[in-house]
């Protein structure tokens, strides 16, 4: 009966180890993304709840990280910097194409109201937006028309 027992338990253990394992690498798919022959390594976000809050709440990120949002929709995006703890730049993505960006968005001061908040729109309509440290954009070269390839 003891040998039942603990391996009913065991068997429990392992299933909730196993679903947050799963839990803990599907909400962000570590990918890649190239522009101009660099590599940042990427978290990919697709749901809304982390479209929603993007890189709210990091502490920073180093010049090889990057976030991608791949969006539902394509259709003309809005971004803003709420919670954000460090500036950014940020890269908006038609396909695989950089159709535009914005530089060296600051982070807002601590309890900014909402409605005091910088909102950022596309010039056009785009499915995809990278945030990447504040700089980059200047340093690797970034301009409109690059390639950006997208590693999954």
């Amino acid at each position: 009966m003891k040998k039942l027992k603990f391996k009913f338990v065991l068997f429990i253990v392992v299933i909730i180890l196993l679903a947050v394992a799963y839990y803990g690498f599907s909400k962000y798919q570590k990918n890649t993304v190239e522009i101009n022959n660099f590599v940042f390594k990427t978290e990919i976000v697709k749901s809304q709840a982390d479209l929603e809050r993007g890189l709210s709440g990091k502490k920073n990120i180093s010049a090889d990280q990057a976030m991608l949002f791949v969006l539902p929709d394509k259709y003309i995006q809005t971004f803003w910097m709420k919670d954000m703890n460090f500036d950014i730049d940020l890269l908006w993505i038609d396909g695989n194409k950089v159709v535009a960006y914005e530089q060296n968005m600051l982070a807002p001061e601590e309890n900014t109201p909402i409605n005091k908040l910088v909102k950022y729109r596309s010039p056009q309509a785009v499915d995809r937006v990278l945030e990447i440290k504040a700089g980059s954009i200047e340093n690797l070269g970034i301009k409109i028309g690059d390639i950006v390839n997208i590693k999954y």
